[in-house]
């Protein structure tokens, strides 16, 4: 999901994280202002939803005020959340460091923050940082769903391996267990135990539970639709996925699923010869629309996308 999907549909514990990484971004966009506006934006969050926790919270808020400020030349200010900043680590830190302290908060946004950007590379950083996290709060519910994540997505890019050897489907299962009404770990073990039992009855119940809770919520609609359409129900995917993007009409990741679904729809009309052409087309002219509609997705599943899309054509070129 993209950040603002996150803020929209977020079931996280440590909302302020969300308006930190969207100030991140808007600083490197050279957008120093509007990164100050979402930096106020974290600093409220923290301080409502966590005000017993509040200073262990805010160190990486106002660590970047202090680095915004740094870089539009207002060093006063920017001095100002370092001096804030040393009073809290000398409260909390028994190291020389006058800005730095071992809060688990620290290191799990920082994870955060790395899993977002979608490679192996930088996930393998997220999961150094929550195997650290963990060592210090080993039974909090959201930092044990984040390493869950990361292992899930890490064992997509290593080799196969059984179910008894799979670190992240263990995982997924302890962090269900820390938080059992979570569909976002719902729908990833549900993925899991796919992948190791083509019909399973547990998985098929988690799906069906996840999007009972939260339908809307694009990464589990996602995940549901994804599940339907490799089980051989691109109809129900279809479902699930329009559903979604009537509150999500811009999520990119529901589009290409919703393309993917419309795929596995018009393939399964090879070489069905008494298929009526005119229903056919219209799943390609749908397809075509959903592929114009994720315009925002990266270049390079774009091209992907593109070349399944051309692959679907080919088959509905056979039947009409």
């Amino acid at each position: 999901m993209t950040i603002h999907e996150n803020i929209k549909f977020s079931l996280e514990k440590y909302k302020g994280k969300l308006y930190n990484y969207l100030a991140y971004m808007k600083h490197l966009k050279g957008f120093n202002e509007e990164a100050l506006k979402y930096l106020e934006q974290a600093e409220e969050i923290i301080k409502k939803d966590h005000e017993d926790e509040f200073e262990k919270l805010v160190i990486v808020t106002y660590g970047n005020f202090a680095w915004v400020y740094y870089h539009m030349g207002e060093l006063t200010k920017a001095e100002n959340y370092l001096e804030k900043l040393e009073d809290i680590c000398k409260k909390f830190s028994n190291t020389a460091s006058r800005y730095s302290v071992l809060f688990p908060a620290v290191y799990g946004e920082k994870g955060w923050s790395f899993l977002k950007v979608c490679d192996e590379k930088h996930y393998k950083i997220a999961k150094e940082c929550f195997e650290r996290v963990l060592e210090e709060e080993p039974n909090e519910k959201g930092w044990n769903a984040d390493y869950a994540i990361v292992l899930y997505r890490l064992e997509m890019f290593g080799p196969s391996v059984c179910a008894a050897d799979s670190v992240a489907l263990k995982q997924l299962k302890h962090a269900l267990e820390l938080d059992p009404e979570n569909p976002v770990l719902m729908v990833h073990l549900a993925m899991k135990l796919k992948r190791y039992e083509e019909q399973n009855e547990e998985a098929l119940e988690l799906v069906n539970q996840a999007l009972k809770l939260s339908p809307d919520n694009p990464q589990v609609a996602g995940h549901g639709g994804s599940f339907f359409r490799k089980n051989g129900c691109p109809d129900k995917s279809l479902e699930i996925l329009k559903e979604a993007l009537q509150a999500a009409p811009d999520s990119y990741s529901l589009h290409y699923q919703l393309g993917l679904a419309y795929r596995s729809k018009i393939c399964k009309f090879q070489g069905q010869w008494n298929q009526d052409p005119k229903e056919a087309e219209e799943f390609v002219k749908s397809s075509d629309e959903t592929i114009k509609n994720s315009s925002s997705v990266r270049s390079g599943t774009n091209v992907c996308r593109i070349q399944q899309h051309d692959t679907s054509r080919r088959y509905i070129s056979e039947i009409i």
